[in-house]
Order: C-alpha cells, then structure tokens, then sequence
C-alpha cells in the first residue's frame, strides 16, 4: 500500500504542474517556484532527448534542497522508459495513453500510475488494472460535464483534467465546479524566462492566485 499518495496531495492542491527544459537550471528554478507556492510535486515531462539525465539530476538537487518535495514522470508511454524513470525514483509515472502493461508494472513496483484516459471504457479499463486515479487528455476536445458522469460511476477516483487549460477565463471555474480534482498547467504556464527574478515573482504570485481561486470555487 502507498502511502501519503501523490494523487492525494495533486487533489489537495488542485493543480498538476508539469513542465521540462533541457536547461537543469530552470529545472531547479521550477521546482522551488512550485514548492514556494505551496505545491508538493511537478511532473518532468519525457519530451526532450536528455529528459532522463535531467530528471536525475533533479531528483538530487530536489532531495537535497526541497525536502518532502516529489517527482513525477510525465509522457511516459511504453515499459522500457517506465522501468528507467521508475529506477530514477520517480514517485509517479504520468501517461497521455492508457497502457496497461505500464500500470501493471507501476502496481508491482508500488508506483503510482496516472494513465491518460477519455473515454468511459478507458476509465473502467485503468480502474480494473489498479488506477486510482486518471488524466482526462486531452480535456479541451471534451466538456467538463464528463467529470460529474466519471465522478458518478467512479466515486472514489481522481480525476485530474489535462489539455488546453487556460488560468484565466472560466476554464478552471467551470472544471473545478464539474468535479475534477485537480487541472494540469504547463508549457502555456511555465518559461525558461523564470531565471528572471521578476518572472520567478509574477508565477509564484500567479500560482498562488490560482490555488485560493480553486479553494474559493471548492468553498
């Protein structure tokens, strides 16, 4: 049994930051913002070719520098990067597919597994493997309604909306009221400009905002 689940905390938190730069600073710079504001976890996206060498590197100046702070893997498609990101210490593997030998995998080695779904099916496929929790990717080609209907034949899953989530507008309002746990920002968020301290500032301040606008809605 896992405890102190990643899942648990995103949902607590209500957004997923994910996010990757080949530069490690910004890395490091991305993680301290995240943790400054509150957040427990970023998800290191595998999109660039030396997203594993960065990723452990990470791990070690996270480990070292943000104690209690947690590393996701993110984009992770097939076994064989599963298994490498998993023996980097990834404390969750984060998917924009559903594939169920990566979540058998995940449930043997005591990972978390955060599967990419978008259809019902899919959801029961995930549940019936072991998932606690889903991605719904990508969550812009969908209304937000799917959540209530996820949310009533699966009450006691996560549901974590990913895809063409904007901070502002009525983007967050309308998935947070539709019941999702939690909403995905990246690459439209987070920039290598963060290695400006006044950049570093305005997200800090920005994440912040956000996170009292998700407790706001939920209250």
């Amino acid at each position: 049994m896992i405890k102190d689940k990643i899942i648990d905390q995103i949902a607590v938190q209500g957004i997923l930051p994910m996010y990757i730069n080949s530069d490690l600073e910004v890395m490091k710079q991305t993680a301290l913002l995240c943790s400054e504001a509150g957040l427990k976890t970023l998800e290191v996206l595998n999109r660039v070719p030396d997203a594993l060498e960065i990723f452990i590197e990470l791990k070690d100046f996270v480990d070292k520098n943000i104690p209690g702070f947690m590393l996701s893997a993110g984009t992770i498609t097939d076994v064989k990067t599963a298994k490498k990101f998993i023996d980097a210490g990834a404390s969750m593997i984060i998917a924009p597919n559903l594939n169920e030998e990566v979540g058998r995998l995940c449930i043997e080695n005591n990972i978390e597994w955060l599967p990419g779904v978008f259809t019902i099916s899919e959801f029961y496929k995930a549940k019936s493997i072991g998932a606690t929790g889903f991605k719904l990717f990508p969550a812009n080609l969908v209304s937000p309604d799917i959540v209530n209907i996820v949310k009533t034949l699966l009450p006691e899953t996560k549901v974590i909306a990913s895809g063409g989530i904007r901070l502002k507008g009525d983007s967050i309002p309308n998935w947070i009221n539709a019941g999702a746990d939690a909403i995905a920002i990246g690459n439209g968020f987070f920039t290598e400009d963060i290695l400006s301290g006044g950049v570093f500032k305005y997200m800090k301040n920005k994440l912040l905002e956000t996170v009292e606008q998700i407790n706001t809605i939920r209250n």
